[in-house]
This record gives structure tokens, C-alpha cells and sequence, in this order.
């Protein structure tokens, strides 16, 4: 690699590191739902124990008793638990039953729960084409930091460690936690790393 090319990583390497030590402006999420049955709770604490399984099948019971949009949220999120639970069948099932065509608040996070089935099983340009619109001004920011993570890493599986690099580079922006964005900053570099030198020029 050429001289000039290891001085660029370097003082992208140093830029990253400071930036992980400066205060964190922190970026405001939107209010959470406000639900009124009690037996979310007990969803609540399977998913603090582990239990994501459990914490699934509850959520996707509890949405048969209500009413829509409560009844969408509910299911978008029993699909989130079944992922954690690595029962992909049980939430590809799920999101197939989901229909938001009168909620387009929700679409967004369908959407993005699509890709992130896509890329478990390794169909990085599914994801892609999932992810083609960036994520709309009201989305919290957990679920814009999952939508960069989710398409670096499709951007990465395609071999467009470019996009991928830059994708991260969006994501660190909206990190607060700085052990998580330390790593993910030492992930841009080492992307980056990879790269040819006409590439980084």
C-alpha cells in the first residue's frame, strides 16, 4: 500500500478514536406506545430473562385481542422476538399475516424486519431492495441504527465494501453506548482497510 494510502488510514484511525471519546449529543427517540394491557408486562420480563420464544408466542396472542394498529404492533413485535429466538419459520410465517396497508406509520418497520430476515438467510441483495428508501423522520433511533447495520452488513456480503464502509460511517452517528461505537468505528477502519488504493482515493 502506498505511503500517502497508510498516513489516510491512520488519520481516519486517530479521527475515529477522538470521536469516541467526545460527549455524545444523544439523539431523541420517539415516545413509546402506550399500552394498556397489563399482560405486555409479562412479555416485558420474558424478553429481559431470554425467553424471546415465550415472549413471541405471548405478544402474537395478546394481538388477536385487540383492536388495529395495537393488534400491528403487537404482531411486528412478537416477529422481533421470534428472530431472537432464531425461530426465522415462526416470524416469516407472522409477516406474511401482517397487513399494514392501513398503517403506513408501521411500514417502515415491516420493512425493515423483511430485510433482517433476508440477511439470516444470506439474501443480501433481498435486503437491498428492501432498504432502497432511507428510514422516515419519526423512526426511533434503534430502528434507524438497525436499518444502517443490517444494510452494511448486505453492502459487505455483496462485496461493495465502499457502500458498506459508508453505511457504518451513518450508523456511528447515532451510537451513544461508546463501547458499541468504538467497535463499530475500529469496523469502518478495517473495512476500509480492505480496500484498494484507487478505491480509497
Amino acid at each position: 500500500m502506498q505511503p500517502n494510502i497508510c498516513r489516510l488510514l491512520f488519520s481516519l484511525s486517530v479521527l475515529l478514536l477522538l470521536a469516541a471519546c467526545a460527549p455524545s449529543t444523544g439523539l431523541k427517540t420517539e415516545a413509546p406506545e402506550v399500552v394498556v394491557d397489563p399482560r405486555v408486562a409479562q412479555a416485558d420480563t420474558l424478553e429481559a430473562g431470554g425467553d424471546y420464544f415465550a415472549a413471541a408466542q405471548l405478544l402474537e396472542s395478546l394481538a388477536g385481542q385487540h383492536a388495529s394498529p395495537l393488534r400491528e404492533q403487537l404482531l411486528l413485535r412478537a416477529v422481533n422476538d421470534y428472530m431472537r429466538a432464531q425461530e426465522n419459520r415462526q416470524a416469516k410465517r407472522l409477516l406474511g399475516e401482517i397487513d399494514i396497508s392501513a398503517l403506513p406509520e408501521l411500514a417502515f418497520q415491516k420493512r425493515l424486519l423483511e430485510a433482517e430476515l433476508a440477511l439470516i438467510q444470506n439474501h443480501p441483495d433481498q435486503v437491498l431492495a428492501l432498504l432502497t428508501e432511507p428510514p422516515p423522520a419519526v423512526v426511533s433511533l434503534e430502528l434507524r441504527q438497525r436499518y444502517h447495520r443490517t444494510k452494511a452488513e448486505a453492502f459487505r456480503l455483496t462485496s461493495n465494501l465502499l457502500d458498506s464502509g459508508r453505511e457504518l460511517s451513518e450508523l456511528d452517528l447515532l451510537l451513544t453506548d461508546p463501547v458499541i461505537r468504538l467497535e463499530n468505528q475500529l469496523a469502518i477502519i478495517q473495512t476500509y482497510a480492505t480496500l484498494s488504493d484507487s478505491a480509497l482515493e
